[in-house]
C-alpha cells in the first residue's frame, strides 16, 4: 500500500481519515500489509493535523518531538501580560503541555526559563512543551508495526512533514529511504525540522493582541519589533524543535544530520514519475 500525502496544509481531516480508514482496510482485508508513506515534495503544513496523522497510525506510541521558545525579556514580558487577555496567543500558557502532559495554567512554562548553549552564548529558553491541539479527534488505525512501514522523501520534507517523520523514525523506529541526491553521498531524510513560523503580519497582530502597539513608530525603546513600513512579508521561526533525548540533548534538530537508512539513486525515469519509484520501494522492506 502507498499513503502519498504531499501536503499537511489545507486537508479536510474528516475526508482525509475517512479516506485512508477505506484504503488502508481494504489493503489489510485483502492481504497487503506493508504501508509506504510517501512524503516526496511534502514542505509541510499545520502542524496539528500532522499530530493527528501520528496518532492515527500509532495511537498509543510516545509524545511528539518536544520543542521550546526563547524566553527573552520580550518573551517574559508577553507570557505574564497573555495570563490577562482571552485571546490566545503563542505566548498562552494553555497553548502548551509539559513534557508528561501536564497543562499549564501560569507563567511557570516560560518563566524562570531554561539556560542553553548557543553557539558562544548561553540563552534563556522555555521548558521543553509541546502544542496543545485542543481536541483534536485521534483516528486510530488498525495497528501497523514500524517494520511494516517506510518513509519515502526526496529529502525535501521540511517543518511539520519534518516533524512527522522524524517522529516516526526516532520515537516509532520507522525506516526511512531518500531518493536522488548525490550519488554515493548520505542523504538526510528532511530538510528543516523548524517547529513553528509566524508570518507577518500575523506577529504583529499577536504583538498587538499584547498591548506591544507595533504601529507606533514613535516608540525607540519597545522590546517589540515595529510593524514593517514597506510591503515585504516575512515569516520568523519561534520554536526549535529536539529529539528523543531532548531531555539530556542540548542540540535541536536544525543543527542534527539524521540520515536516511536507505538512500536510492534516480534513473530518467524515476526522476520523472514518483509513482515509478514505489515497486521498487517496496524492496526495502524489512523481512
Amino acid at each position: 500500500m502507498v499513503m502519498y500525502v504531499g501536503t499537511f496544509s489545507k486537508l479536510n481531516e474528516t475526508d482525509f481519515f475517512g479516506t485512508l480508514d477505506q484504503g488502508i482496510d481494504y489493503g489489510l482485508e485483502n492481504g497487503l500489509d506493508r504501508l509506504i508513506i510517501d512524503l516526496s515534495l511534502n514542505g509541510g503544513g499545520h502542524i496539528c493535523t500532522g499530530m493527528n496523522l501520528i496518532n492515527y497510525l500509532f495511537p498509543t506510541g510516545p509524545s511528539w518531538n518536544p520543542s521550546d521558545m526563547p524566553s527573552s525579556p520580550l518573551a517574559q514580558n508577553l507570557t505574564r501580560i497573555a495570563m490577562t487577555v482571552s485571546e490566545q496567543t503563542e505566548w498562552t500558557p494553555s497553548r502548551w503541555t509539559g513534557q508528561n502532559g501536564e497543562y499549564f495554567d501560569d507563567i511557570s512554562w516560560m518563566i524562570p526559563g531554561v539556560t542553553r548553549q548557543r553557539g558562544r552564548f548561553q540563552r534563556n529558553f522555555s521548558q521543553l512543551i509541546h502544542l496543545n491541539c485542543g481536541g483534536a479527534t485521534e483516528h486510530p488505525m488498525r495497528q501497523l508495526n514500524p517494520s511494516q512501514i517506510l518513509i519515502l522523501t526526496h529529502g525535501f520534507c521540511g517543518s511539520t512533514c519534518a516533524m512527522f517523520a522524524n517522529h516516526l523514525h526516532q520515537f516509532e523506529n520507522v525506516k526511512t529511504l531518500v531518493v536522488g541526491g548525490t550519488p554515493n553521498v548520505p542523504q538526510g531524510y528532511s530538510s528543516f525540522p523548524g517547529s513553528e513560523v509566524l508570518n507577518s503580519p500575523e506577529i504583529f497582530d499577536q504583538l498587538d493582541t499584547l498591548y506591544q502597539e507595533t504601529w507606533d513608530m514613535t516608540c525607540v525603546d519597545c522590546l517589540a519589533p515595529r510593524r514593517l513600513i514597506t510591503s515585504a512579508y516575512f515569516r520568523i521561526c519561534i520554536r526549535e524543535i529536539f529529539g528523543p533525548d531532548a531531555s539530556q540533548s542540548q542540540t535541536p534538530l536544525e543543527y542534527t544530520f539524521l540520515p536516511a537508512d536507505y538512500k536510492m539513486d534516480n534513473t530518467l525515469v524515476t526522476a520523472q514519475s514518483i509513482e515509478e519509484v514505489w515497486p521498487i520501494a517496496a524492496t526495502y522492506f524489512s523481512d
